[in-house]
């Protein structure tokens, strides 16, 4: 059946108002997941097989969505909807890559597999606060530290075997200060937990005892990457553009309001 000439011209615009939105700061200097849920069907089958974590996936994913899907109003409308909630979610990844940009004080990279000085499991790192992001004050192994909770805390997967003969079983994301964690030999850094999926942690490299963090965790801790990839925007000039990047989305987001507020009351103008 064809589809009606207004209904296609509308569905064009709001195809190319998607495409303008792809070259956002936001999405241009992030890395991302695409949220799948509110993505038509056919949509979502794309993007599980194209798996776009970057600007230019994110443009692939669009131009073969707009092949496939036929031009269709609803799906556009429902594309929109998911490109709005993946704007949200690349403007928090840049703050986030921002604040941890700055790693003074950090001595421990993402993907690096340490001992627990005091419960003697081995961990790998999967993230960090410079402060802990919950109130730690009347933890055992806190209390005595010599920077009590002024350090930074980092988020561990431990190993399974270690959990069970250390803990007595198996144990979920530890939380762990910086004092309590020291390094162990390299034939000591190949550990196994449950939720060491691929999705965090590809690979493992042997050569430097270390797992390998995906692009989009090595996109939000700046330096985890064993090898900066080319890609990579500088991260000067990327702390520079931080401070128009929430205005430039606002103004695109509100742009783009009024974009299908209008593109509605044409097409309801025209069809009637």
């Amino acid at each position: 059946m064809a589809i009606p000439a207004a209904e296609r011209s509308v569905t064009l615009s709001l195809y190319r108002a998607m495409w303008r939105s792809t070259m956002a700061p936001a999405v241009r200097h992030s890395r991302f997941t695409v949220p799948l849920g509110n993505l038509p069907d056919n949509v979502s089958a794309l993007a599980r097989r194209l798996k776009p974590t970057d600007q230019r996936g994110l443009q692939a994913l669009l131009r073969a969505a707009w092949r496939d899907e036929g031009g269709t109003l609803d799906g556009a409308f429902q594309a929109l909807r998911a490109l709005g909630e993946l704007h949200s979610e690349c403007e928090e990844t840049v703050k986030r890559r921002v604040d941890k940009a700055d790693r003074r004080g950090i001595h421990y990279q993402i993907g690096e597999v340490l001992r627990h000085k005091v419960f003697g499991f081995r961990a790998v790192v999967i993230g960090w606060d410079r402060r802990p992001a919950v109130d730690v004050s009347s933890w055992d192994g806190v209390q005595n530290l010599p920077s009590g909770t002024e350090q930074p805390f980092y988020k561990m997967l431990p190993d399974l075997a270690d959990c069970i003969e250390h803990l007595g079983g198996p144990r979920d994301v530890r939380y762990v200060a910086q004092e309590n964690l020291e390094r162990v030999p390299l034939s000591h850094r190949r550990i196994l937990h449950p939720s060491l999926s691929a999705a965090i942690f590809p690979a493992f490299d042997g050569t430097h005892g270390r797992f390998v963090p995906s692009e989009q965790l090595a996109f939000a801790y700046p330096g985890s990457e064993l090898e900066p990839s080319r890609h990579e925007p500088p991260l000067a000039a990327l702390l520079r553009q931080v401070a128009p990047l929430l205005a430039s989305f606002s103004s695109v987001s509100a742009g783009m309001g009024a974009f299908v507020l209008a593109a509605t009351e044409r097409e309801a103008t025209e069809l009637a």
